[in-house]
């Protein structure tokens, strides 16, 4: 089987059960058992076929497909292994939870189509990060990763928890507008020294010229794409959206903000970590990374002590972890 099937079938999964239990919406009487049922098979083959991605990657050292938009090496593949089995438990999980609030009218049998719909669909939004090697795609992603999981974080309908959508999309969004800027700034000037200037929107192509990259204009795109793909990561000071939306979502999702989400942002910043370090070196990265990794981890330990909600705590628990993760 070619790699273009593969990467297809990986994607277009959860995208296809995303619709399918949206379309429930209309079975109004059996709809909580068909979709149920939908949803487990949906994410049992998303598991079965990110493990299959991963080990065929492994075997491979890395993998394209559809020319060179679809991409997965050693550190992607670590990435989908976490996506796909943080994906399957958090979704088995999510039947007998979603299954306790119907059954004590927190939501309604259509909701909880609408919740599985979009749990498919931000199972979707990050499989595309991980396998993007499109500079545009990626960023692009990142962003649709912010829509999807907003309608999940609102899920109940009240005051509090449509709050905490909204701040999460307004602060995410703007953060990830600087990330957008960074990346235009890499793909021009990776264009204006790559022999041919069409292939700068690949993240492979632009690594093997990355010692060619102007410094300075590097340096610049570094500190926007940290602000704006440090949003996603929870990086301080761009982190408040974290704790609302972990107090106000569903437990399930929660476990996938902190778990995949998180993760996939941080990917991203690896990635043009690397990129910039063969282009300037890596001491104002490093320099840049450890100053806001320490805030991270010293704010985060200071609400820790003081938190009282569990899940706000377990979100400040993730803000330290990702900036645990910027210390080399």
């Amino acid at each position: 089987m070619s790699y273009s099937v593969m990467f297809a079938l990986l994607l277009l999964t959860p995208l296809l059960f995303s619709l399918l239990c949206f379309a429930c919406r209309k079975r109004r009487l059996s709809a909580t058992r068909t979709v149920t049922v939908l949803h487990s098979l949906g994410i049992t083959l998303l598991l079965i076929l990110a493990l299959w991605v991963v080990q065929t990657a492994a075997d491979a050292g890395e993998i394209f497909a559809a020319g060179l938009w679809l991409h997965i090496d050693g550190l992607g593949g670590l990435f989908l292994a976490i996506l796909g089995v943080i994906g399957f438990l958090t979704g088995i999980y999510s039947i007998g939870y979603m299954r306790h609030e119907v059954a004590h009218g927190e939501l309604s049998p259509v909701t909880l189509c609408d919740y599985y719909g979009f749990f498919h669909l931000f199972l979707f939004t990050m499989l595309l990060v991980v396998t993007s090697n499109n500079l545009i795609v990626m960023w692009a992603a990142i962003e649709a990763t912010t829509l999807s999981s907003a309608f999940l974080v609102g899920i109940y309908g009240q005051r509090s928890s449509l709050e905490a959508a909204w701040k999460y999309i307004i602060i995410c969004t703007v953060g990830v507008a600087f990330g957008l800027f960074g990346t235009v700034l890499v793909y021009a000037n990776a264009a204006s020294v790559m022999p041919q200037a069409e292939m700068a929107i690949f993240w492979s192509e632009v690594l093997k010229q990355s010692s060619l990259l102007d410094p300075t204009l590097m340096l610049l795109a570094f500190v926007f794409l940290l602000i704006g793909f440090g949003t996603k990561t929870g990086l301080f000071p761009m982190h408040a959206w974290l704790p609302d939306a972990h107090s106000e979502a569903p437990s399930p999702v929660s476990a996938l903000l902190s778990a995949v989400l998180l993760n996939c942002a941080l990917l991203v910043l690896i990635r043009y970590y690397i990129i910039i370090c063969q282009a300037i070196g890596s001491d104002f990265p490093n320099r840049l990374l450890l100053i806001f990794g320490m805030l991270s981890v010293a704010v985060a330990a200071f609400f820790i002590l003081v938190q009282r909600d569990i899940k706000r705590l377990l979100a400040y628990s993730s803000v330290e972890n990702m900036g645990w993760s910027r210390w080399r």
